[in-house]
């Protein structure tokens, strides 16, 4: 800094005649005309008509390393608007876009230094990349192949993945790390591409191909972001036919927030960002998970409550057989207690009445002669001996016959009633154990159904190329049809 003479005060100027002195330094400048390449960020409309904005010019890494603020006068903007719109690039002023602009340098004393846009050329960078990637979309749109990779259906357990990216770079990186957090048996198929240059079409369009071969799930394509320009690859018409032509759905992950290229209106689903796809990618197998677990839940309901009935009813039919036995045997011992005290009674009368008799015919024959008390006494003889046998005889079949029906009333005969019935009851729920479906799987059976997880039991219920989920006793396949055939009954 100069050193001021010596009792002499400094001189102190005014701002305007600084902003004077630098007006007058920039005259020469500012009579000048150039062509300027930078990125346009547009700001909210002015009342006045006028366009006012900033133009930056920034790194690869996003890093800005200039910024002047820009103006296109309302005498200007109209004819440079009318001159987009016949270009077909009339978002050009949209803002966040590259441009070439024909500008000057301006200097006010209160407003400062800016830009002044005269003119606007229409073919150069995010102009020329828009018209070229609406030609591309027009072409793809007439040839019905912007929807063509959105209709193949998505597995619902997508678990192999060809991933087509730049190895080792951050995009990857991100992927991998969401992917392997998860938790969940991804296997990641990588066929590392160029993500910009001239390489780009080649290697993505080869790493299309050789994924196609593969029985895989989905292909993901990712990109970590970077400038319109270097984006501005992937609006490739081999790259978008190639993505249309994949027998599996796509998912792409290429840019920031604001990009959106060929790649994301041709594929079966659109990401922001590499992450993006990935979480995405987690979140259909928790969704798929949290599907699964309700279904184990309703499968064990519907299959326990049957066998809860069953056990309830075999244990009221146990109680009943066991209370029904008791009951008979109690009335068999109080039959058999009956009949014998009948029998008892019938033999106290026969012989209380055969000894009345006896007695009478002992008085009769004292009172007579010897030989008719002798005869008397052979015919009492006679009578004893003949009532004895009718006793005994009447005794033993009497006794038989309550054997018999004792026999018949004893316990074994109920006890093999419970036991058959049991038996019967152990034969159902054996039957309904082997319809469990656990049991029908691992005979050999299997559950088939669609991604949507809704059960196929009929061929007509499926197609050529669909996707299938078959469940089997130890897991789950995953199938696509080639042919269906109907059974000729």
């Amino acid at each position: 800094m100069p050193e001021l003479p010596a009792n002499q005060p400094p001189r102190i100027f005014r701002l305007a005649a600084v902003t004077r002195r630098i007006r007058d330094l920039l005259l020469e400048v500012s009579t000048k005309q150039f062509w300027l390449k930078a990125q346009l960020v547009a700001r909210s409309a002015a009342r006045s008509g006028h366009f006012y904005g900033e133009l930056l010019d920034v790194e690869d890494d996003g890093q800005a390393v200039a910024k002047m603020n820009a103006v296109i006068w309302r005498s200007n903007l109209l004819a440079i608007r009318r001159k987009l719109e016949a270009a077909g690039a009339s978002e050009l002023l949209e803002g966040n876009r590259e441009i070439c602009v024909l500008c000057s340098v301006t200097y006010h004393e209160v407003h400062g230094l800016s830009l002044q846009i005269h003119d606007v050329d229409p073919t150069f960078g995010e102009a020329h990349i828009d018209r070229n990637r609406r030609l591309i979309l027009e072409r793809l749109a007439a040839d019905g192949l912007l929807e063509a990779n959105a209709s193949r259906p998505l597995p619902a357990a997508p678990l192999v993945i060809g991933l087509i990216t730049a190895a080792g770079s951050a995009a990857a990186n991100d992927f991998l790390r969401t992917i392997s957090e998860s938790g969940y048996a991804f296997r990641v198929i990588l066929a590392s591409a160029a993500m910009q240059g001239e390489a780009l079409e080649g290697d993505v369009v080869a790493a299309l191909k050789h994924l196609a071969e593969l029985p895989i799930d989905l292909v993901a394509i990712v990109r970590g972001g970077g400038s319109q320009v270097d984006l501005a690859w992937f609006d490739n018409e081999p790259v978008a036919r190639a993505i249309a032509a994949m027998p599996v759905p796509v998912w792409v992950g290429i840019g920031h927030e604001i990009d959106t290229g060929v790649p994301d209106h041709v594929a079966h689903t659109s990401f922001k960002t590499p992450t993006a796809v990935a979480e995405a990618l987690v979140h259909q197998l928790a969704g798929l998970e949290d599907r699964l677990l309700a279904a184990v839940d309703r499968l064990d309901m519907l299959t326990q409550r049957p066998i809860d009935l069953a056990e309830r009813t075999l244990e009221r039919s146990g109680i009943g057989l066991t209370q029904g036995t008791r009951k008979l045997l109690t009335l068999a011992d109080s039959q058999l207690a009956t009949h014998l005290a009948r029998l008892r009674a019938a033999a106290f009368e026969a012989t209380f009445t055969r000894d009345s008799r006896l007695s009478e015919a002992v008085a009769s024959l004292r009172s007579g002669s010897t030989h008719r008390v002798k005869d008397a006494h052979d015919t009492i003889n006679d009578a004893a001996e003949v009532a004895n046998r009718v006793t005994s005889r009447s005794l033993e079949q009497r006794h038989t016959q309550l054997a018999n029906q004792q026999q018949r009333l004893r316990l074994p005969r109920y006890t093999h009633t419970l036991a058959a019935a049991a038996g019967r009851l152990k034969s159902l729920e054996d039957r309904l154990e082997a319809l469990r479906p656990e049991r029908v799987l691992r005979r050999g059976y299997a559950l088939v159904r669609d991604h949507d997880g809704r059960l196929i039991t009929t061929t007509a219920a499926v197609e050529p190329g669909q996707q299938l989920l078959t469940s089997l006793a130890d897991g789950v396949v995953h199938s696509r049809v080639e042919a269906t055939s109907t059974r000729q009954p």
